[in-house]
């Protein structure tokens, strides 16, 4: 699963690195980053900041797989989805709310990195 994220903070506390080519970071629109539009991307360079979440999630809570055309489809998938969202749920919030804080991890609310 990826996660776009904000710039990493080693990318904010100076512009050095951008030398003044303008660099953006990727649009937002109603809080949901977007592609740039093709005009966008003529007029400056643009950096996502993807992270790659690999890890396992527990299955035992899943239903069985259905046995034949009798057994209710629709219901075991719905199931399904109810615990594959639970289990993303738990696993990333933690992350996405410390992405969406800003802050880092070891830095009191309210502070900048120094």
């Amino acid at each position: 699963m990826s996660v776009v994220s904000r710039w990493p903070a080693e990318l904010t506390w100076t512009r050095q690195w951008q030398r003044d080519r303008g660099w953006r970071d990727w649009p937002q629109l109603f809080g949901q980053y977007t592609t740039p539009t093709d005009q966008d991307l003529t007029r400056s360079p643009h950096l996502r900041a993807m992270l790659q979440v690999e890890a396992p999630i527990p299955l035992g809570d899943l239903p069985p797989a259905p046995d034949g055309p009798e057994d209710s489809v629709a219901s075991a998938a719905r199931r399904a989805v109810v615990v594959l969202t639970r289990e993303l749920n738990d696993l990333l919030d933690p992350v996405i709310g410390q992405l969406e804080a800003g802050v880092p991890a070891d830095q009191p609310r309210g502070t900048k990195p120094s």
